[in-house]
């Protein structure tokens, strides 16, 4: 009879214990169609040109190594830049994979060594953008002409719109070395500090790229600012990687791209990341900047070797 119960109880609790399994909730299924990362995969680490506030960037960027590595299987890691320096040293020491590169830093690592351009955004519908020479509404400046003896504002020597091509379009209207023509010349971190510059008044005039000036971010502070001058058509940056990479890697991350914008899945993404898409990029798309290096380093307080250093 105690047998009889005991495997009575034992048939129960099987019995039990099987309808809690069914009952189990089923998997929520993913955003994209992710293949899960092989967890002894080395992560490629990423980085980004500085170009806005530090939470948003951080925001934006992480998004991006997200979506990545869910639709490739490839574990990628954000590696936040500190400066334009960063970058070229993080591809130079190894401890960069993949990148968003201004075209000036494409230009300059390309020289060192063999990188591969993916894929350029697509914003506002272009593939350009420029830079603007900005000044306060209520300082009474008009034109650049108006701002000599004064102070001004750049963006690192290695940042295409905030420095390459502003002392292009200086030179080709006679001033050919900022630092004779204004009282003071300032080198910021990026964009949104320029132009933070000139709208506390730390600075008379500086430059600022047409994205940044046309961001959320400065909605605030483009009110009291105006635009006295704007740089030709300048080439978007490209996402580069190194050539090393194992060339079915590099052909995930590109399809991981230029599908951005093209499935419902994604196009929830592009609200993270300010962007309409992405389409192919290539090295001939640098060349208007190559030309630039050129008039540049023509220029008497410029060196070719101080350019690509």
């Amino acid at each position: 009879m105690k047998k009889l119960i005991i495997f009575s109880l034992l048939v129960l609790f099987i019995i039990t214990g099987c309808k809690k399994i069914e009952n189990l909730p089923s998997a929520t299924p993913t955003q994209w169609n992710e293949t899960v990362p092989t967890i002894s995969m080395e992560p490629l680490h990423m980085v980004y040109i500085p170009g806005g506030s530090k939470n948003y960037m951080i925001e934006k960027w992480q998004t991006l190594a997200e979506y990545l590595t869910k639709t490739t299987g490839i574990p990628v890691e954000v590696v936040e830049p500190k400066t334009y320096i960063t970058i070229t040293e993080s591809f130079k020491k190894n401890k960069a994979d993949i990148g968003y590169l201004s075209g000036f830093i494409y230009i300059k690592l390309k020289k060192d060594m063999d990188i591969i351009p993916l894929v350029k955004p697509l914003e506002k519908g272009k593939i350009f953008y420029k830079c603007y020479i900005i000044v306060r509404k209520n300082s009474g400046i008009k034109n650049i002409e108006e701002l000599k003896n004064k102070r001004f504002s750049f963006v690192h020597k290695d940042s295409t719109s905030g420095y390459l091509f502003p002392r292009v379009m200086m030179a080709n209207k006679g001033i050919d070395d900022p630092e004779d023509y204004f009282s003071k010349v300032e080198l910021m971190q990026d964009h949104f500090s320029s132009l933070s510059s000139v709208y506390h008044g730390y600075v008379e005039g500086g430059v600022v790229s047409s994205f940044v000036f046309e961001s959320k971010e400065a909605e605030k502070y483009i009110k009291d600012i105006d635009i006295i001058m704007e740089t030709d058509e300048i080439p978007l940056g490209c996402f580069a990687v190194k050539s090393d990479l194992k060339p079915e890697y590099i052909k995930k991350l590109k399809e991981a791209f230029l599908i951005v914008n093209k499935t419902e899945e994604t196009r929830e993404l592009l609200k993270g990341l300010g962007v309409e898409g992405y389409v192919e990029a290539e090295d001939s798309d640098y060349d208007p900047i190559r030309e630039a290096i050129i008039k540049l380093s023509s220029l008497k307080d410029i060196k070719e070797s101080d350019i690509f250093k």
